[in-house]
């Protein structure tokens, strides 16, 4: 599985999600046990690739929007906004380990 958390510098919800949900040892301890390959996509400038690629592709007006790609799903599931880790790691949990 591939985690993409899209993030700008700017965005004062992101700063609180890294807070609240990513600087955790438990969630990043998690994320390792499941093998998933965890990437931040800056979208601090509007014609950067993640900025593109969030609108455009995902069609996800802004951030803070984490998404998880999950091999045989066609969809990723998706985090927006203000979220904590017990939501994160209720759907981490459920997925097997590497």
């Amino acid at each position: 599985p591939v985690l993409v958390k899209f993030t700008a510098d700017w965005c004062l919800s992101c700063q609180a999600v890294d807070r609240l949900v990513y600087s955790r040892e438990d969630v990043a301890k998690l994320i390792e046990e499941k093998g998933i390959l965890a990437i931040k996509a800056d979208t601090t400038v509007r014609d950067y690739p993640a900025t593109l690629a969030l609108k455009n592709v995902y069609n996800e007006p802004g951030v803070p929007v984490s998404m998880l790609f999950v091999p045989g799903k066609n969809e990723p599931v998706r985090w927006r906004n203000m979220f904590f880790a017990n939501e994160l790691k209720a759907f981490l949990e459920r997925l097997p380990s590497k």
